[in-house]
């Protein structure tokens, strides 16, 4: 896209930009004469151009999203319709939320979804299993602690061996020296460690697991004998609550699978209840790993609070955003500011290196810092928001922060950058306002030419390089992993796509290149170079080292596709209020008519993505009834036989039947769709057989974790092992597959089975 773009405006704009411009002497200096503020006053009909220009964009740009929406649709109906798909139980479940009481039982809501086509072959009402799934939290919890206590008695058992031992002990040879004393009744590490080097922790006060240990208060226990009471304790618990479900009272949700892929998606988009707010939500295309067990639970009214909560906090952490992107800001125009403010003339004495870096490099260093903390924040608002599947946390999250990074990145920035280039001329000069805003306004785009480089060449740099995988493996890992399990994760664990939080930074980058690319269009080649290296980056890395492990079905992206028209209403509104600025040599205003068009034609821009979204919307959301193309031919020829075939005589009626027969032909699948869905269809989400899965509670599936402690020497492992289970015959502990090296570190040669 950027690069059509880049071919066709830069020819045209940049040569007119440079003939007979403002230059120097108007203050105009550095890549600003090849933008919009360098035009000569005794050109100002070279604005057409600009104008035309700016029509071929928009154009370009709702005809390129335009034809992205119908491939979509294309790759998504085949995808939903492959053979693949439609055996897996997902595809015919809905997930139904706000039931009321009177009608939570199965035969109530049989009745309600039989009349879709097919009827209704399961229902599973959910129930709220709340105080199970903290319980199971809680156990990982303390599986976690008793591993890291085990592997640290065991390391300084050898350690201490090591110590005591012959100093022509071999380390190489490393062989089994002991084995446990399975008759005994005293521990094998007792040899080696006084009771004092065994490992101890703080219970909570007043024995509450919701309140944290603090130091010096609390009852000191032994981590270990607390920790194996603890797993005993929780397994038979949650072992009782797995086999008696039916305790557990009902949610206002449930599971209903049908009998056809096509009832599904009916009722995802019917009206079902005469009451409002009842059976409201309805979610298709629903598996059990992408629900949101906890979410299940909470009612219509906790929804409604969450959710604007989480939108004022957003909007709090927006403003609140601010500060710091101000200040970069302003950082970028420190020459400005320097002859502006008195008390900064010291800046123009430091070396060009150095200002030159001052002002280009570190205020995108400094943002970018920044807005790295600002996808945990929003994930964090957005978890707590009561989404019922993570598909819908990623949608909500994608606005969320493309909202921030579209108002701090681009409009903070813009704003605080113009503000300070214009601010000195108009307190000299305060008549002439509109000459010095139409001179100024186009130098904020300097800021982003550095920015979106910095981007392309930085963010594809690194993840080449996998400077994330580095800092985990030489510096994170030696210093965090201490057990088997914690080393075993770390190795196997890919990293995982979040889209939600991907995208908008795309996203927002291509709407500044769109908003900049008729004010100064070199932005479009900065553009063109810096997403040629995001589109190898990302290539390499979906295919290689990353792994999404929740199929959103590709929702989002027509979000995105739509976020694009923020940049075209914002070019269009910059446009509009540059014309209206733009003055000749004798100060008339000259534009007036580029600017009235602008105007139309940003009304048209809104009612095409209106009609667009109206038309192609409900086909990206929903499964069409008629997917066959010889079905379609055969209603169409029936229509025509009816009809007389008499082709239609106005205009707009023939636009209206090739998009019958041409458009909505091209949407239905007609080529095989497992040659579309292949390569997605190999990817372990999808390929996941689910045909006989039920819908119930993730909590119920879980088994007992098994503990996983490393094997040593001294057979000190093999001694715990034999203690714990002859204290807690309950317990699951193993030593196989990890072992301590010669150099005393856990290594890890398979995967503990749970």
């Amino acid at each position: 896209m950027f690069t059509f773009l880049s071919l066709t405006l830069i020819p045209v704009l940049i040569p007119l930009n440079l003939i007979k411009g403002k230059n120097a002497a108007d203050g105009v200096r550095g890549l600003d004469r090849m933008s919009w503020a360098n035009v000569g006053l005794t050109h100002t009909k070279f604005y057409w151009a600009h104008l035309i220009m700016a029509l071929g964009v928009i154009t370009f740009i709702c005809h390129t999203i335009y034809v992205e929406l119908l491939e979509y649709i294309r790759i998504r109906q085949a995808y939903l319709t492959s053979t693949q798909r439609r055996l897996q139980t997902s595809s015919k479940t809905i997930l139904v939320t706000d039931i009321p009481r009177r009608l939570l039982s199965i035969d109530a809501l049989s009745r309600i979804y039989s009349a879709f086509p097919g009827g209704v072959q399961t229902v599973w009402i959910n129930r709220d299993f709340s105080q199970l799934s903290k319980k199971i939290q809680q156990r990982r919890r303390v599986v976690s602690t008793l591993e890291d206590a085990e592997t640290k008695l065991i390391k300084l058992a050898t350690s201490s061996f090591q110590k005591q031992s012959d100093p022509m002990f071999s380390k190489p040879t490393m062989k089994k020296l002991y084995t446990a004393d399975t008759e005994g009744t005293t521990p094998l590490w007792k040899r080696y460690l006084d009771d004092k080097d065994r490992d101890y922790l703080r219970l909570p006060i007043l024995q509450q697991s919701w309140m944290p240990s603090l130091p010096f208060f609390g009852r000191k226990v032994d981590t270990i004998s607390y920790c194996s009471q603890e797993i005993a304790r929780l397994n038979t618990e949650i072992n009782q609550g797995q086999r008696e479900p039916e305790k557990y009272p009902f949610t206002s949700s449930a599971f209903i699978k049908f009998n056809t892929q096509v009832a599904a998606f009916m009722a995802g988009q019917s009206v079902t209840h005469h009451t409002p707010l009842c059976l409201r939500s309805q979610y298709l295309e629903v598996s059990p790993r992408n629900i949101r067990w906890d979410s299940l639970s909470i009612s219509w009214w906790d929804r409604y609070v969450r959710t604007l909560i989480a939108v004022i906090a957003v909007a709090s952490l927006i403003l609140a955003w601010a500060i710091p992107v101000v200040f970069t800001g302003l950082l970028s125009q420190i020459t400005y500011l320097s002859n502006l403010v008195p008390w900064l003339h010291w800046i123009n004495r430091i070396p060009l290196w150095l200002l030159g870096f001052i002002q280009g490099v570190l205020p995108q260093l400094i943002l970018t810092i920044f807005t790295i903390l600002v996808p945990s924040a929003l994930r964090t608002i957005t978890n707590h928001q009561g989404l019922s599947t993570y598909t819908t946390v990623e949608l909500f999250l994608q606005k969320y922060y493309f909202t921030f990074l579209f108002i701090q990145v681009f409009l903070t920035v813009s704003l605080s950058s113009s503000v300070t280039t214009v601010l000195k001329e108009l307190l000299h000069d305060s008549e002439s306002v509109p000459a010095v805003l139409a001179r100024n306004l186009p130098k904020a785009s300097n800021y982003f030419f550095s920015y979106i480089l910095l981007h392309g060449f930085s963010v594809s740099a690194a993840m080449f390089i996998q400077v994330g995988g580095l800092v985990n493996w030489i510096i994170l890992a030696p210093f965090l992993d201490r057990t088997p399990r914690q080393i075993w994760k770390r190795q196997m664990n890919l990293s995982q796509l979040q889209w939600g939080t991907i995208l908008p930074i795309y996203t927002n980058l291509a709407c500044i290149g769109l908003i900049y690319s008729v004010i100064a269009p070199l932005i479009l080649a900065f553009s063109s170079i810096a997403f040629a290296f995001f589109w190898f980056a990302f290539r390499y890395n979906i295919l290689y080292v990353t792994i999404s492990q929740h199929d959103s079905g590709g929702m989002l992206y027509p979000t995105a596709l739509n976020q694009l028209f923020t940049g075209v209403y914002v070019m269009e509104l910059c446009l509009i209020g540059l014309f209206f600025l733009v003055r000749d040599d004798q100060n008339r205003a000259t534009c007036i008519g580029q600017a009235v068009i602008m105007i139309v034609v940003t009304a048209m821009t809104g009612s095409f993505q209106f009609l667009l979204n109206d038309a192609l919307m409900p086909l990206v959301q929903f499964l069409p009834i008629l997917v066959n193309d010889s079905q379609l031919e055969k209603d169409s020829e029936e229509g025509e036989e009816e009809g007389g075939g008499e082709e239609p005589k106005h205009f707009t009626s023939r636009i209206y039947k090739y998009f019958q027969r041409y458009q909505i032909r091209r949407l239905i699948p007609t080529a095989n769709p497992c040659s579309v869905t292949g390569l997605l269809l190999s990817i372990k989400e999808n390929t996941f057989n689910e045909s006989d899965r039920p819908f119930h509670h993730e909590v119920l599936d879980i088994e007992e974790p098994t503990v996983w402690i490393p094997k040593d020497c001294l057979g000190i492992s093999d001694d715990e092992i034999f203690h714990i289970r002859n204290n807690h015959n309950s317990i699951r502990i193993t030593n196989e597959h990890a072992a301590l090296d010669v150099t005393g570190r856990v290594t890890t040669t398979q995967m503990s089975e749970s």
